[in-house]
């Protein structure tokens, strides 16, 4: 990556090295943002959601209101809120349909 920094800093405006890197045994430089570009994206392990937060989307994709989950876990709505938002960041959704899709790819609902 040191390869790298001489062109970098030559640009008109210097990159930093972290945003490029030469192809090995090309002596051609590709921009990290290229591979960002093409390659998958990565979603979080399903293993990270906790129990809870399993039992809630479990709950959620048999279409039931946080208030309903809320009072078969006897929690309070808020906290089936704050579940799920956990539950949307990792498994990257928008939404409770999403987030009850993304489970059912990953294997973790039938």
């Amino acid at each position: 990556m040191t390869a790298a920094l001489p062109w970098a800093l030559c640009q008109p405006q210097p990159l930093p090295v972290t945003s490029c890197a030469l192809h090995a045994g090309t002596g051609k430089t590709i921009f990290m943002n290229d591979i960002f570009r093409t390659a998958p994206r990565r979603s979080r392990q399903t293993s990270e959601l906790t129990d809870r937060e399993v039992q809630v989307l479990t709950l959620v994709s048999h279409g039931k209101t946080n208030k309903q989950i809320g009072a078969v876990l006897y929690l309070s709505p808020a906290t089936i809120h704050s579940h799920l938002k956990k539950v949307f960041r990792k498994l990257d959704a928008n939404d409770r349909a999403h987030a009850v899709a993304q489970a059912f790819r990953a294997g973790m609902l039938q």
